[in-house]
């Protein structure tokens, strides 16, 4: 006699355990693949705000420093200019006993009848413009400037009659170097760098 057992159910039933386990883990596995993408997520979206407010304080911090940088390019240029004027007072307050002297031997070397329309000064170069009663007078000046220790190779570049307030003139056109003499340089006050003298 044969026995007959029917495992159909049984095989079922283990199936069927199997399938309710499988998709009670795939739900656990979606779940934490959930927690996780939203984990992700979150941290990567703090960091993004993070990293927004690092930027906005770089950006606010950059327009200050050039706001800076540009206050420091103002006072820079402001510095230049008070220098250059410094410089321009040094060289007038040197000069100025110069032209002093320059007007004192101009006075000793100009012969009567003798007038001077123009007196410029460059630098060391005088340039002078007159007029004159006769060549000698014009002569006598020449001669009186080549004596004098002050002008340097002075030079006639131009002489013509002319008529002043009509009276026959003789004009003159003349340069020379100026330079105040080593004795005159020796007495003249030596100003301190930055002061200003009376």
């Amino acid at each position: 006699m044969t026995i007959k057992i029917n495992l159909l159910p049984w095989r079922e039933a283990r199936r069927g355990q199997l399938k309710k386990e499988f998709q009670t883990l795939l739900g656990i596995a979606a779940l934490i693949a959930v927690l996780i993408l939203g984990s992700c997520h979150f941290f990567m979206s703090t960091l993004y705000k993070n990293q927004r407010g690092l930027n906005d304080t770089l950006k606010h911090e950059i327009k200050n420093l050039e706001s800076k940088i540009k206050d420091i390019d103002q006072l820079e240029k402001e510095k230049e200019q008070l220098i250059a004027r410094i410089e321009v007072i040094q060289s007038l307050q040197k000069n100025r006993p110069e032209i002093v002297h320059l007007f004192n031997d101009i006075v000793i070397v100009v012969p009567s009848g003798t007038h001077f329309s123009s007196i410029t000064r460059q630098g060391e170069n005088v340039f002078m413009k007159g007029f004159s009663a006769s060549n000698s007078q014009v002569s006598k000046l020449m001669r009186n400037m080549k004596s004098h220790s002050g002008f340097v190779s002075p030079n006639l570049s131009n002489i013509r009659a002319d008529m002043v307030n009509n009276v026959r003139m003789i004009a003159f056109d003349l340069s020379s170097l100026y330079t105040v003499s080593a004795k005159v340089h020796a007495d003249l006050p030596e100003a301190e760098e930055g002061e200003v003298t009376p």
